[in-house]
């Protein structure tokens, strides 16, 4: 991530990908300063890039994403990784009804 991020990006993407129940989400960052999201949120970023702590799957990023397509995207992306009952079962937690089982 990095300073200037919609607020609304990383936290559905963690919230979303945590609500699995098959995954832990994680900060990533060139470095270890606090982002600043846009709407002055300071995160403090749980890992650094080239860090020790290797990750098994990083994200894409998803900076650059609009927040109103923040849930169609990460759901399809949930969808290919862990399979659509999966990707319903959050759907489901968020209330989200853009989503079809």
């Amino acid at each position: 991530m990095a300073s200037g991020v919609d607020d609304i990006v990383p936290a559905f993407t963690a919230d979303a990908y945590s609500r699995t129940g098959r995954s832990h989400a994680y900060s990533l960052s060139a470095s270890s300063d606090p982002i600043h999201t846009r709407h002055g949120l300071t995160l403090i970023p749980d890992r650094v890039v080239g860090g020790n702590n290797a990750l098994d799957v990083i994200l894409p990023k998803l900076e650059d994403m609009p927040s109103m397509r923040v849930p169609d995207n990460v759901l399809a992306a949930i969808v290919k990784r862990y399979g659509r009952s999966t990707a319903y079962g959050v759907a489901l937690d968020f209330e989200y009804p853009g989503f079809l089982k």
